[in-house]
């Protein structure tokens, strides 16, 4: 098993947990450290532009959530900061102000994320440019996700979709299209990123009403109350919360519950094909690769039969597992940690669970790890981590504010926003 220790600034686990953040006071934003097998990137000269046309259409770039981008070249060795943007130079960048609060996706060259004040971002995947730019005039803001020329954005009550060639709203959903709520309530907010495959939207809302939405019709194709199901399944069926973006793959749709189980749904008619439970919550999204559904629980990560919800196997610690993990054909990458934060990423044997490496860092690791070309790129709360797939050696660091989300790799290009309203591009 590997073990290696990352570069780390003097300091910075405690500042860390204060909510402050921490760098070398030679260093500014955008800097990379390398390992000493190769040269450093901070100050060298910036790279010659080539198109970026790579494509990461959403959190975690596929409809399985696998993290992993079998098209990309993924990063080199020691890449240079290719562009940087802010969302507002006129405003004080904090995490009050304007920040990005989830991780971006790629399409035919352009990059699109948003801020925390609702308005989304089409930048110039090549120079970091704004192409162009929608306002959302609403808060709790999720996605986007990407599908056949169409963006779509739930917020507050609304599932928006804009269409990212007119660069125009094709029309506003709100819960109401959903019908009378069972309970005779009225429905609340649209929940986290949908899921979008040949003219179908899943999506959740706040009061655990499962959907799949035809997009020309604008109306359910059928819908599942999770809590009525969930009664079946858990004694105190309470806490139902959907936990992260759907998984699409073939005809089924996977849905995770917090409250730690797993529902696996027709596509076409939402009958339940099967269910599993863990004795803890699920606390991130699920994934699928390879006929096998993937699941994080407060007690570690499970791999399961597509085929039946048999468990495969189990990776458990004392420490706690969050985040999704990313998943190619022989390692799962996924966040370890403790009540104290995640410190750990972990690479796992996807036939057996063994775990191959480990690379303890002396700061959080932020959201789920994304893999292209034998590369993991990890956000940190200071930056972002490269390490090598398949032996967990560090290859380099860049200096950035806290990663929010997934990175995407597209091409050989690594795209990040932070909690302080930039977007880094690096090659």
């Amino acid at each position: 098993m590997y073990r290696r220790e990352l570069i780390t600034t003097a300091g910075l686990s405690s500042l860390a947990l204060a909510g402050c953040l921490s760098r070398r006071p030679s260093q500014s934003l955008g800097d990379i450290d390398c390992t000493p097998e190769t040269t450093d990137g901070s100050g060298s000269e910036a790279p010659q532009p080539k198109s970026v046309s790579g494509s990461w259409h959403s959190f975690q770039y596929d409809l399985g959530n696998t993290g992993f981008n079998p098209d990309a070249d993924g990063p080199s060795d020691c890449p240079d900061l290719l562009w940087r943007f802010r969302v507002d130079p006129e405003e004080p960048a904090t995490e009050v102000n304007y920040s990005i609060l989830t991780g971006p996706i790629v399409h035919d060259g352009v990059v699109y994320t948003r801020d925390n004040k609702g308005k989304l971002y089409a930048l110039n995947a090549t120079s970091g440019s704004v192409e162009w730019t929608f306002d959302i005039p609403r808060w709790n803001i999720y996605g986007p996700t990407y599908d056949d020329d169409t963006l779509y954005v739930t917020a507050d009550q609304y599932l928006v979709a804009i269409d990212s060639e007119s660069r125009r709203e094709r029309w506003t959903l709100t819960p109401s299209v959903l019908g009378p709520h069972p309970m005779g309530d009225d429905r609340d907010w649209m929940y986290a990123e949908v899921a979008a495959r040949d003219g179908r939207v899943f999506v959740g809302t706040a009061d655990n009403t499962f959907c799949a939405i035809d997009t020309t019709t604008r109306t359910p194709l059928w819908q599942v109350d999770l809590p009525q199901l969930a009664s079946s399944l858990i004694e105190e069926s309470s806490d139902v919360d959907i936990q992260g973006q759907p998984v699409i793959h073939d005809d089924i749709v996977a849905v995770a519950l917090s409250a730690g189980y797993l529902l696996l749904l027709d596509v076409d008619t939402g009958d339940v094909v099967w269910t599993h439970g863990i004795s803890g919550y699920i606390v991130a999204a699920p994934s699928i690769r390879d006929e096998t559904v993937y699941i994080v629980g407060s007690d570690g990560i499970q791999a399961l039969s597509l085929t039946d919800g048999s468990v495969k196997w189990t990776y458990g610690s004392d420490d706690h597992v969050s985040c999704s993990p990313a998943i190619t054909d022989d390692v799962v990458v996924g966040v370890a940690g403790s009540s104290f934060g995640n410190r750990m990423l972990v690479g796992i044997d996807t036939r057996t669970g063994a775990r191959r490496w480990e690379v303890p860092a002396a700061t959080d690791l932020s959201a789920a790890p994304s893999i292209a070309g034998g590369t993991v790129v990890m956000g940190l709360t200071n930056g972002l981590l490269a390490v090598d797939l398949a032996t967990g050696d560090q290859r380099w660091q860049a200096q950035t504010n806290n990663i929010s989300g997934s990175p995407a790799l597209v091409d050989d290009v690594v795209i990040a926003g932070d909690r302080d309203g930039y977007v880094y591009a690096f090659r």
